[in-house]
């Protein structure tokens, strides 16, 4: 028995990779396909090395340039070449494609091998999808259910790595590996009256948790001065620090730093001298800030409830779901490979999906920006990942409907669904009420109002990304595919004779053949089924003889001479009357 024998093509790399990994083993031979002009882009060695990063030795690999997609004699020839020198160690040939215009390539090669395989990931559900051409071209729908690329090298594919510097870092969070304990969860979002107090009071001092707190070990210098840019409390505490220090280029360590502070300003003297070290900045910090209040990052509890809540749910009510996702991501933030100093893109929580798209949800507690900043988010993660899919997430707490906050909220989630148009979902409180009245016009009083809790939201977007592993029901079982489209040389050579010069959409003139034919190759072009009574046969225009040609012409300078003709009796009648 032979190994297989795979063709990918490396223009897009992201819908290739995880295909690759689901169908193809080691002993397995894999041709990259190129095109000439694209070769410095780099697609090519990093859809390499991360196919080599899972196992598969380099031996068998093989990239091969060609002229043109479209370029069908080339191709084919090229093709047939490498199938040729595998000899009999090829018992099937899959051919792997992206969307855009190598959709084409299987129809060029579709005489290449007898038994031959189309595949394409599929960009609506997390599944790709076969067409076989000893059945006719039926298509099947599959489930992932070996390949799981990380977020790391999906990222990497496009050239582009994880920003590492500073903090917050990026952080998996699902699956927790064995042995490890998860976050603890978090007040906010989980317990309802500390929720609506912090949003009641959104400037109100948090003592720092105690994450950050087990980072003193190291010097105030490189604890505080990470933070300060970012958060006005550690900002505040470290000039103090520093003040009392006497000394702007080296910080003392924190019991210094304490006792230096009391020695400096009187307001700090009520701290004892029993404080450790933890207690004893909670209390300088609260000293600190009680001449001003200092805003904390109600933005960041946000996004840890989110992410929280979501891998609560993925281990309880959403677990159907969970075979769907390779992993979940918080804090992800994104440099360019060439690059790696400066953030481009920034992701709060990120679904890491096993066809190798991404899920990135964006937290957004108060203002939640302007529409051509979405639009900028939502390119760059096309370019990171051709299909991510960018989420909004915003509070929406309706137990506390009459609050005077609650009416900002609603105005943010209908501003993202109806002004910028993208994705948004509510985050929402537990058990929290589905239906709720608000007061948008004094006149007409009360509206009535439903929206589902952050869950429902969950659930609705993973259904729809579930697979369905049968035969679709438009093409049906594969003796009907065999009847529509029978498996024969003339059939191939149709399908040849179908690629037009340049790869528009497939249109009501150029798709010969049957209805059943047109629905198979529209299916394969990713267009709506094209129908043979609504269109001209190319084919048959092609075919007219020569002399036919001729005759028609002929007619055609006749009937311009009738009507020429005609044109002068009218002329020499007007002038006699």
């Amino acid at each position: 028995m032979g190994g297989r024998f795979f063709i990918c093509v490396v223009d897009q790399p992201t819908a290739v990779l995880c295909p690759l990994l689901e169908l193809a083993q080691p002993k397995d031979r894999v041709v990259f396909l190129q095109k000439s002009s694209t070769n410095g882009n780099g697609s090519k060695s990093r859809l390499q090395k991360a196919f080599h990063s899972f196992g598969f030795p380099r031996g068998n690999m093989k990239t091969v340039c060609v002229r043109d997609w479209e370029d069908g004699p080339h191709l084919q020839e090229v093709v047939r070449r490498e199938i040729l020198c595998a000899g009999s160690n090829v018992s099937e040939v899959y051919v792997l494609v992206g969307e855009g215009s190598s959709v084409i390539l299987p129809l060029i090669l579709a005489e290449s091998c007898d038994k031959l395989y189309l595949v394409r990931n599929d960009p609506r559900k997390v599944a790709f999808i076969v067409w076989d051409k000893t059945g006719g071209f039926a298509r099947r729908t599959h489930g992932y259910r070996k390949a799981k690329a990380a977020l790391e090298t999906l990222i990497g594919l496009n050239g582009y790595e994880l920003f590492t510097e500073g903090t917050p870092q990026t952080r998996k969070i699902w699956p927790v590996p064995d042995g490890s304990a998860r976050s603890p969860r978090p007040r906010y979002g989980y317990d309802i009256r500390y929720t609506a107090g912090r949003h009641d009071n959104p400037a109100a001092l948090r003592t720092p948790p105690k994450t950050n707190l087990s980072q003193w070990k190291k010097t105030w210098t490189q604890f505080l001065i990470s933070r300060r840019e970012t958060d006005q409390l550690y900002s505040n505490l470290y000039y103090a620090t520093r003040n009392a220090a006497h000394s702007a280029e080296e910080l003392c360590p924190p019991e210094q730093g304490v006792q230096r502070l009391k020695r400096e300003s009187s307001s700090l003297l009520e701290i004892g001298a029993t404080h450790d070290t933890r207690a004893a900045f909670a209390a300088v910090v609260k000293l600190l800030c009680r001449n001003g209040p200092v805003t904390s990052s109600l933005g960041q509890e946000l996004e840890e409830a989110v992410a929280c809540r979501l891998v609560d749910w993925l281990e309880d009510g959403g677990a159907r779901y969970a075979h769907m996702i390779e992993s979940v991501w918080k804090n992800v933030r994104v440099c360019e490979a060439t690059d790696t100093g400066t953030v481009v893109a920034e992701g709060d929580v990120v679904l890491g999906l096993r066809n190798g798209h991404f899920l990135c949800l964006e937290c957004k507690c108060g203002s939640v920006g302007n529409a051509s900043t979405w639009l900028a988010r939502r390119e760059i993660l096309r370019r990171i990942n051709g299909g991510g899919r960018l989420i909004a997430c915003t509070p929406l707490y309706t137990e506390f409907a009459r609050r005077s906050w609650f009416a900002d909220q609603l105005k943010n989630l209908q501003y993202l669904r109806k002004t910028v148009k993208i994705e948004a979902i509510p985050f929402t409180l537990p058990n929290q009420p589905r239906e709720f009245c608000v007061c948008q016009d004094e006149e007409n009083g009360d509206d009535i109002w439903q929206e589902g809790h952050f869950e429902d939201h969950l659930e609705r977007i993973l259904r729809d990304l579930e697979p369905d592993d049968r035969v679709s029901a438009e093409q049906g079982d594969v003796s009907r595919a065999r009847e529509a489209v029978p498996g024969t040389e003339e059939d191939a050579h149709r399908l040849i004779a179908f690629i037009p010069e340049r790869p528009p959409a497939p249109n009501r003139e150029a798709m010969p053949g049957t209805e059943e034919d047109a629905d198979v190759l529209s299916e394969l072009m990713g267009a709506d089924p094209v129908h043979p009574r609504e269109i001209v046969v190319a084919t048959e225009k092609k075919a007219r003889p020569w002399w036919a040609s001729l005759l028609s012409c002929v007619m055609q300078l006749l009937l311009v001479g009738v009507l020429i003709l005609g044109l002068g009796f009218l002329l020499v009648f007007a002038k006699g009357c």
